[in-house]
């Protein structure tokens, strides 16, 4: 099945050449032009700081704040590649970068404020509107997430209080990993960011020609990839209502593509990918949810 895949994939490219290539450098202008100077400065700068806290034993308090900080105003996957360094050098815990990834890793002020909100603006949502659709989804998800956990891990604990004295001798104190040097961490970061560009922007031209603007793909190609996604959407005839919610979704959401991109981190540092493009779909509905209700209001 996958060899037949494959022919096939092959024989379409050799036909229509012309899409692949225009997908192609369509990718590799979005990421030259947008991905590499506004993401590779941020990279480089969380990369040479984490190293250092990796040198450090700092407080959980600090972690939280230097995840919040990067990943609220660094944008996509910048979010994702600080927790998972926090991680990986022991400085944050599992639990803790579940609960803040939906809210770390996230598209940057610079991007929704300067390519977001020009395009959501005319249809109505003023600017605290979005803001609040986007952020409070993602801090109830937090607390919830933190508070559900505790819960479990005091009834948890009862129960393995009776055995832990039989394994403190046992105790094996965690090593940490060495880091990675941050200008090779950075560089090899934003040439992958680049491929899944160029990968998504690719598909995206092959679902175009072989749907012929069908009217079902036209709401699921948008969420392929945001910086174009977007612009399909406001390009919709539809109501400027229901055009915001899919905005506001593909936004909280970040689009397949940031999915991904996050999870080439989540995975080299053992952390469910899965999880993580679940809480990010929770959020972007409720995201939705609640700007139908205060449009309602």
């Amino acid at each position: 099945m996958i060899s037949v895949i494959f022919i096939i994939c092959v024989l379409f490219s050799c036909i229509n050449n012309k899409v692949i290539i225009e997908g192609c450098r369509e990718g590799l202008l979005v990421w030259y032009d947008s991905a590499l100077p506004v993401i590779l400065p941020f990279l480089l700068l969380t990369s040479l700081y984490t190293s250092y806290l990796s040198l450090k034993n700092i407080s959980q308090k600090r972690s939280i704040l230097t995840m919040l900080i990067t990943g609220l105003f660094c944008g996509f996957p910048t979010g994702a590649l600080t927790c998972c360094n926090l991680l990986g050098s022991h400085q944050t815990d599992k639990k803790t970068v579940y609960a803040l990834m939906p809210l770390c890793n996230n598209i940057s002020p610079m991007f929704l404020f300067g390519y977001i909100y020009p395009i959501i603006s005319p249809l109505g949502a003023s600017l605290p509107h979005m803001l609040i659709c986007l952020y409070a989804p993602e801090l109830l998800f937090c607390l919830a997430y933190l508070v559900l956990h505790q819960t479990h891990n005091e009834r948890t604990n009862e129960s393995a209080a009776t055995i832990s004295h039989m394994q403190k001798n046992e105790a094996v104190i965690p090593c940490r990993k060495s880091p990675e040097d941050p200008l090779m961490s950075s560089i090899k970061a934003i040439t992958m960011i680049g491929i899944y560009i160029i990968i998504f922007s690719i598909l995206s031209n092959i679902i175009e020609y072989i749907s012929h603007s069908n009217s079902y793909v036209n709401f699921v190609l948008p969420m392929l990839e945001i910086t174009k996604g977007s612009l399909l959407l406001e390009g919709l005839i539809i109501a400027d209502k229901i055009k915001t919610a899919l905005i506001i979704f593909l936004t909280s959401f970040g689009g397949v593509c940031a999915i991904l991109q996050a999870g080439h981190f989540l995975r080299k540092s053992g952390l469910s990918l899965l999880f993580y493009t679940t809480s990010k779909i929770t959020c972007a509905i409720a995201s939705v949810a609640l700007h139908l209700l205060l449009t309602m209001i």
